[in-house]
């Protein structure tokens, strides 16, 4: 019969009680009349002896190696990777279910979250439930609105306040006006003015990153000319955030559309506690690792076959030095 005072007994039924029958570590140390600390060493004993072994499976395995190497190479606050579809929808879908998810167990209470544009985040609404803790916040764009009704962080905050019953508001002035006279004008309306520095004051941003090229929102919604996108493309341009290019390294670039955007700046977002960007695709991996490389953001969302490419180019073309 084994002797219950020998202390490898003792170890051995701590850690059947924690991982067998499931006991927390207060319970065993109540059941065993030994302090929690003691449960704790012996717990790791038998970690370390070999007694329990912890096995994850290898598809998990390799899904968190993929998540800390994001995390580790960039300095992330989280990663947060899905299986890739190779279809943009699909993607573009999944990643918007995890931003939903993230964004609920991620907004303080109460809170104030800041909405961004693109065809990403505008599928987080859509995944969103519906839950009292979260009535008590303000939904605020960080943006002014945009013509293209998909990816107007408007359209978005409206969708989200819905869902959550929570309060939206809005920066009233377009996006992207005509001027940069315009934009001075409007940007002296104390209302205005005001909404800008209400959302640059959120707990929490998500947005979109845009690649660059042809098929980029602003260039082919006409807001970019030929020789600004020329311009653009000399200097190294890979994608954008919140139509803010930068390069491969995260240097920002500045253009002359940037006189005509009404919204927060890159400054502001970077002020923000807490700042996440989505993307999705492998053609968007360039742009996602210029937005990671600037250090503006702490958390990304995306999935498997844009991480993957993500941390390849990440090697291949390590960052430039200042």
């Amino acid at each position: 019969m084994d002797d219950p005072t020998d202390p490898t007994t003792l170890r051995d039924k701590t850690a059947w009680l924690y991982y067998v029958d499931r006991l927390n570590q207060q319970e065993i140390a109540d059941r065993l009349h030994i302090s929690r600390t003691r449960v704790w060493r012996l717990l790791q004993e038998a970690l370390r002896l070999g007694i329990v072994e912890i096995r994850v499976d290898e598809a998990v395995s390799q899904h968190m190696r993929l998540v800390r190497e994001l995390e580790d190479q960039f300095g992330l606050r989280e990663a947060i990777v899905v299986p890739g579809s190779g279809d943009d929808l699909t993607d573009r879908k999944a990643i918007g279910r995890a931003a939903a998810g993230y964004l609920q167990r991620a907004m303080p209470d109460p809170y104030v979250l800041g909405m961004g544009v693109g065809l990403s985040v505008s599928e987080i609404a859509g995944y969103i439930q519906p839950s009292h803790h979260h009535a008590e916040g303000l939904i605020i764009g960080i943006s002014g609105g945009f013509s293209y009704p998909e990816i107007s962080s408007m359209e978005v905050c409206t969708r989200l306040a819905e869902r959550l019953g929570a309060r939206a508001e809005h920066i009233f002035a377009p996006f992207i006006v005509d001027t940069p006279g315009a934009r001075a004008v409007l940007l002296e309306d104390r209302t205005i003015s005001e909404q800008i520095q209400r959302a640059a004051g959120c707990d929490l941003m998500i947005t979109g990153v845009g690649a660059f090229g042809p098929e980029n929102h602003f260039a082919r919604l006409g807001y970019l000319d030929e020789e600004t996108l020329r311009d653009l493309q000399e200097r190294g341009a890979v994608g954008e955030v919140m139509a803010r290019f930068f390069d491969i390294n995260g240097r920002l670039l500045p253009c002359p559309l940037d006189e005509r955007l009404i919204g927060l700046d890159m400054e502001q977002i970077r002020r923000i506690p807490v700042s996440a960007i989505m993307a999705s695709g492998a053609n968007k991996a360039t742009a996602i690792l210029g937005a990671l490389r600037s250090g503006y953001f702490k958390v990304l969302i995306t999935d498997d076959r844009a991480a993957r490419e993500v941390l390849r180019l990440n090697t291949s073309n390590p960052p430039a030095a200042d």
